[in-house]
C-alpha cells in the first residue's frame, strides 16, 4: 500500500515562508521605485540638456550681433565668469536692448531692458526676465566658469587666453558659453556639458 504524507506546513514554516515572500516584495518594490526614479531623472536630465542646446542657438545669435547701445555706450558692459551684460538688437526692431545673461540658483536667465527716452536710457525697473535653461550646476558643483572671454590672438595665444575675469571688455572678440547640467547631483546620470564659442561680429578687429 502506498502511504501519502498529508502533513501541512508547521506554523514556523508558514511564518518563514511569509517573511521570505514579504522580503522579496520589499526588494522588488525598492528596485521598481529606484528604477522609476532613475528613469524620471534621466528623462529630466535629457530634457534639460535639450533645452540648453536649443537655447544656446538664439543666445549665440544675440551675442554675435552685439553693438553699441542707444546711449552710445560700448557694446560690452560687464564680462564676469557668471554674468555677461552687453547691448544687442534682440527682437530685430532696429533698437538696441541691454541684455544680461546670468545664473540664479540653477537657472540661466536672460534679462532685457528696452531703451526709452531721448537721449536714450535703460531703466532697470523695466527689466524683463526669462528663464532659458535650468539644471545649471557651474556655480554650485563644478566651479566651471559659465562665460570665458578671448582676445583676437586666440587660439595662437593660449597664455593670455582666456582673459581673467572681470575681463577687459575692450579686449574681447570671442565669447565661450559653457553650461554644466545636472538635475539631481545626488543621483545618476552624471553631469553633462553644453558649450558654444561665439565670434563677436562687430568686434573682430577690436584690440
Amino acid at each position: 500500500m502506498i502511504s501519502i504524507n498529508r502533513r501541512g506546513f508547521t506554523l514556523i514554516e508558514a511564518v518563514v515562508a511569509m517573511l521570505i515572500t514579504a522580503l522579496m516584495i520589499l526588494v522588488g518594490s525598492d528596485l521598481l521605485i529606484n528604477g522609476n526614479r532613475l528613469a524620471n531623472t534621466i528623462s529630466e536630465q535629457t530634457d534639460a540638456i535639450t533645452t540648453a542646446r536649443v537655447a544656446l542657438d538664439p543666445v549665440g545669435k544675440i551675442v554675435r550681433e552685439l553693438r553699441s547701445g542707444e546711449n552710445g555706450e560700448y557694446p560690452i558692459i560687464v564680462a564676469e565668469a557668471d554674468s555677461f551684460i552687453f547691448y544687442s538688437d534682440v527682437d530685430s526692431d532696429a533698437l538696441t536692448e541691454q541684455v544680461e545673461y546670468t545664473v540664479v540658483g540653477t537657472e540661466l536667465r536672460q534679462r532685457l531692458i528696452e531703451p526709452s527716452g531721448d537721449p536714450a536710457t535703460y531703466d532697470p525697473a523695466a527689466t524683463v526676465e526669462t528663464v532659458i535653461a535650468n539644471g545649471i550646476v557651474n556655480t554650485s558643483l563644478t566651479a566651471e566658469p559659465i562665460f570665458r572671454y578671448y582676445t583676437s590672438d586666440y587660439p595662437t595665444d593660449t597664455t593670455n587666453n582666456p582673459l581673467p575675469t572681470p575681463a577687459d571688455v575692450t579686449a574681447i572678440t570671442l565669447v565661450a558659453i559653457h553650461l554644466d547640467i545636472n538635475i539631481n547631483p545626488n543621483q545618476l546620470p552624471e553631469t553633462s556639458a553644453v558649450e558654444t564659442f561665439i565670434q563677436l561680429r562687430n568686434l573682430k578687429t577690436n584690440l
